[in-house]
């Protein structure tokens, strides 16, 4: 089950929120700056949909009354706007869109003794959260305010008590204040809550104060991170130097045999048994997991404005005609397509294919399958037996980073294993971690199932304070077949070939023109110039110090905050979220923001100038070395310009020397076509006069199953 998050808004929505702070640099008014906060996590929680997922809403200041605390001297114009609201819908944010309007009567027409304030909110946040300090929950307070009311609570009976509950209940408590910055131009009140505020933020339990502007920032920049599911994915044997053969051998046998002969008993083999093998009980849960986008249905509206849910059904249907000869019949569907029945044609019947008819095959050709059945199925299948098993070491430096390119699992000893497994995987990550060597494992998930070759990672977690346990990171490493190789043009001068000599009527001979000495050592000042780890002073270090884990529950948040940033290596600075994924999610949370005003969703998202209203920015769309690593990275958005700034020099260089020019895909395709006419070859030619493909099972007389042994065996 996900673990269950509450978060209470507390909402400066005085008449002072409703103009801009700023207006020299800023249109928008201090109330909508905050609320752009509100509405995008609100929002992503209704996209999100979870039951465990509460949102509640204060407005202080507001010109109703409605709390239960509220007394003729304390906690007036304070209103409950919503209350533990999950998940939260779009009529609820469309109902807290209305109220959140900014009161229209100045706070000095209403007497002390009429006026709330702001740390009032913060007091009956934390009271509402009370009732739930028996259960288990995420709980975050979101405070947004411009200080520019009085406070006067904060010096109350109540402010030692309140921050006492926060520490008890484990509140997160996040400040946002609307030019916070700005010092020169506070006044004498805002001075002083500004003041309180960072006082409160640093001394209660997990506090934070950020502007306005960085709450915009982390919006774009700094999606909170998904905790993953600690769900068992393995439970088995790491194991080394096991006689795999006989461990095989022995699971194929039937146990259930009640005529077991004596010799067969014999040669039942045990790797726990075996003294020369190495073999520890571990399990295997999540560390990281591919991000992806949230799923969604298709809707129908009708003229009526009713939406009605698509659901896609298929099915399968062969074509069956009343007079068919016996060939056709025996050809049965092989050349056709499948088409419903139409009433033009009376004389075609459609039948149906249900499942249980239905086998899997193997495409041999472009109309040839290759039914499998069970049998067939199994003598193809590898047999394998589950568990991790390691083949060898190698030392972390002939390592690339590079190879991890799939999901991540933690390595741990069994829960209820015995103290020699749990001692013998703490010296075997103790050792590999001395010795600064990684592990290369065959992993197995399940009997018979696919085989991956992994990497473990030996490093040690700080779990309390002091206090570390040794774990191991497996993560899937390629093989040779999946490299990538990319086929790049010659950057020296076009070589003279035959061709070149019967296309320009010159007898010239075939020349290879190689670099220089000096565009050699050119070449390699600019690759030395776009080293990523030359200014890394990140010190090497088994122990995890990044921000971009979720370890504790002050970092398992669904808010966008500002990261920590305790690491600054390079590794950590190429560590980002997808900038497509969080493109995706932004522009659809802009999509519902922007829907809140209208009476009819319909009519805002069928306005032709939709997209160009809400959800074309001011910034690029197109990924840049500015913006492709700047999601919750932890280094500045510049990184990769500034770095790319110091080779312009050499590059432009190597342009010169090399004579390198871009040209235009008119270009390039005029070239590619010169030199497919040059060929001489009719290349529709070579496939037109056999148009069912190579490879056919009418093309000659074949076994029906070939021998797979003998494929195998060589």
């Amino acid at each position: 089950m996900a673990d269950k998050e509450i978060t209470t808004f507390v909402v400066d929505i005085s008449s002072s929120m409703g103009v801009s702070s700023s207006p020299a640099s800023r249109e928008l008014s201090d109330l909508d700056l905050g609320l752009k906060y509100l509405f995008d996590v609100a929002s992503a929680k209704a996209i999100r949909g979870r039951k465990t997922d509460f949102i509640s809403v204060i407005a202080v200041h507001s010109p109703e009354t409605e709390n239960p605390y509220s007394s003729d001297d304390s906690f007036q114009n304070i209103e409950i706007v919503s209350k533990r609201i999950a998940p939260i819908s779009y009529v609820d944010l469309k109902n807290i869109h209305s109220k959140l309007q900014p009161n229209p009567v100045p706070n000095s027409e209403y007497s002390e003794n009429q006026l709330g304030d702001v740390f009032e909110g913060l007091v009956l946040a934390v009271s509402l959260l009370k009732d739930t300090s028996k259960l288990k929950f995420n709980r975050n307070i979101v405070l947004i305010t411009n200080g520019e009311s009085s406070i006067t609570s904060f010096d109350s009976q109540l402010a030692g008590p309140t921050l006492s509950a926060m520490e008890k209940l484990s509140i997160n408590l996040l400040v946002i204040g609307i030019d916070f910055e700005n010092v020169d131009h506070f006044s004498d009140i805002k001075r002083k809550n500004v003041a309180k505020w960072r006082d409160i933020c640093a001394n209660c339990y997990n506090g934070k104060l950020i502007t306005g502007n960085e709450a915009l920032q982390s919006i774009l920049y700094h999606p909170p991170l998904k905790k993953v599911r600690p769900m068992k994915a393995f439970k088995g044997q790491l194991r080394l130097g096991i006689d795999y053969q006989k461990l095989l051998k022995h699971s194929k046998r039937d146990t259930f045999k009640v005529d077991v002969k004596k010799e067969d008993i014999e040669e039942s083999y045990e790797p726990d048994l075996d003294t020369f093998s190495l073999c520890l009980n571990v399990e295997c849960y999540p560390a990281t997991k591919i991000e992806s986008l949230p799923s969604g249905h298709s809707f129908f509206v009708d003229k009526s404005k009713n939406a009605s849910k698509i659901s896609q059904i298929r099915e399968y249907y062969i074509e069956t005609a009343k007079e068919k000869d016996e060939a056709e019949k025996e050809l049965g569907t092989r050349h056709s397509t499948s088409k419903v029945k139409s009433e033009e044609d009376p004389e075609v019947k459609v039948e149906a294919i249900q499942d249980f008819d239905k086998i899997k095959a193997f495409k041999y050709s472009n109309y040839d399958l290759i039914p499998l059945d069970p049998g067939l199925e199994e003598a193809t299948t590898l047999k394998s037996i589950e568990g991790i098993d390691i083949v060898g070491f190698l030392k972390k430096t002939s390592f690339s980073y590079a190879y991890l390119t799939e999901e991540s699992f933690y390595v741990i000893p069994e829960s209820n294993s015995l103290m020699r497994s749990v001692v013998g995987f703490n010296s075997f990550c103790s050792a590999m971690i001395e010795l600064e060597c990684y592990a290369i494992v065959r992993y197995v998930q399940k009997e018979n199932s696919e085989v991956r070759m992994c990497v473990l990672l030996p490093y040690t977690v700080e779990v309390d304070d002091g206090e570390f346990v040794y774990t191991c990171s497996m993560v899937r490493i390629p093989f040779k077949e999946d490299e990538k190789i990319g086929r790049f043009p010659f950057l020296t001068p076009k070589q003279k070939s035959n061709r070149d000599q019967e296309e320009n009527g010159e007898a010239e001979e075939s020349v290879i023109t190689y670099p220089s000495e000096e565009v050699n050592k050119l070449m390699e000042s600019f690759i030395l110039s776009r080293d990523l780890d030359k200014e890394d002073s990140h010190t090497s270090n088994t122990n995890i110090s990044i921000p971009k884990t979720v370890s504790s529950a002050k970092s398992a948040s669904l808010l966008p905050v500002p990261p920590e940033r305790p690491s600054d290596s390079t590794d950590s600075k190429l560590l980002s979220n997808s900038p497509a994924i969080h493109k995706f999610n932004i522009n659809l949370r802009r999509m519902i923001i922007a829907t809140l005003s209208n009476d009819d969703i319909n009519d805002a998202l069928n306005d032709p100038d939709f997209v160009q209203k809400y959800l074309v920015s001011k910034e690029t769309n197109l990924f840049n070395l500015s913006n492709v690593l700047s999601l919750n990275s932890s280094s500045d958005k510049e990184w990769l310009s500034n770095l790319n700034l110091k080779s312009n020099p050499i590059a432009k260089e190597l342009i010169k020397e090399l004579d390198v020019r871009y040209i235009t895909k008119e270009e390039a395709d005029q070239r590619a076509n010169k030199r497919r006419k040059g060929a001489g070859t009719n290349v529709h030619s070579l496939f037109s006069k056999n148009p069912q493909g190579t490879f056919g099972a009418n093309e000659g007389d074949y076994d029906a199953m070939p021998d797979l042994d003998n494929l195998l065996n060589g």
